[in-house]
């Protein structure tokens, strides 16, 4: 069987919840699959924030990929305004796709 790569886009968001003093939030997207984490950049003072990056992980198996999640969080930076403390980021929102709606090649990917 021969292993593929599989290539997830982030977008964008649209009105997230502040999580700041000054109403806005620094929002970061947090993606989990078969045991692997990859994580977005960090968008500063914005609830609706572009990213516009892809993150890539390795599919061993692509039989498998049917059966499998891919969980997408998002999440507020908190570490951006106190460099010197271990604050947890903030949860602020969460969905789970099924691997099943994976489309086997960039041609026929739905948004």
């Amino acid at each position: 069987m021969r292993s593929m790569t599989l290539a997830v886009e982030t977008l964008k968001a649209d009105d997230l919840k502040p999580k700041t003093g000054n109403g806005s939030a620094n929002p970061f997207v947090s993606l989990e699959f078969r045991g692997k984490r990859r994580r977005t950049a960090t968008k500063l003072y914005s609830l609706s924030p572009c990213w516009d990056e892809t993150l890539l992980f390795p599919v061993a198996d692509p039989l498998d990929l049917p059966q499998s999640t891919i969980e997408v969080s998002v999440y507020h930076d908190n570490s951006n305004f106190n460099s010197t403390a271990q604050h947890r980021n903030s949860f602020l929102g969460r969905v789970r796709l099924s691997g099943s709606s994976v489309a086997p090649c960039r041609l026929d990917a739905a948004l």
